[in-house]
């Protein structure tokens, strides 16, 4: 296998007669190990990781990731201008979730990266001192109410390409 950099060498070298071994119970010991060993040895570059999903935060940012994909989730930062990164962890982030910035009445502006496609329900819900928003060109679904309640809205940047 490439990238392998372990080397075993085995050697059998019995005679059965000499031993005074059965030759079926030498046959069957020396095909044992000629099937299991390669199994043991490759098992230690088996990726064991069975559900690449799960969560974590990022700078305030809370998200949920499956497999390169992230969602963010909330925010607990203190800024009130925030910048959505394109990435978190090396996970591209598509989506802002269902009430992912709700009655977060400190934040003020908010500029979505291309890489968000969807932005969830409430998302921005109730976000009363939110003057501004910059949706990025991949935003294809805004969800019901994302903006209800943000008083203060005074311009929503929607590229062209949307």
């Amino acid at each position: 296998m490439p990238g392998m950099t372990e080397t075993v060498y085995i050697c059998v070298n019995v005679n059965p007669e000499a031993t005074g071994m059965n030759k079926r119970f030498y046959a069957v010991a020396t095909l044992a190990i000629a099937l299991i060993l390669p199994i043991l040895i490759l098992s230690n570059y088996v990726n064991t990781e069975a559900d690449p999903s799960g969560s974590g935060t990022y700078e305030g940012f809370s998200y949920t990731y499956d497999g390169t994909d992230a969602t963010i989730t909330g925010y607990s930062g203190s800024l009130s201008e925030i910048e959505i990164p394109d990435y978190i962890e090396g996970k591209k982030v598509i989506a802002l979730g269902d009430d992912a910035f709700m009655s977060r009445k400190s934040l003020v502006s908010a500029v979505i990266p291309d890489s968000v496609g969807i932005i969830g329900d409430r998302a921005f819900f109730k976000c009363t001192g939110l003057t501004a928003v910059v949706l990025g060109s991949s935003v294809i679904s805004i969800g019901d109410r994302t903006f209800s309640e943000c008083r203060s809205l005074e311009s929503v940047i929607i590229p062209d390409s949307v």
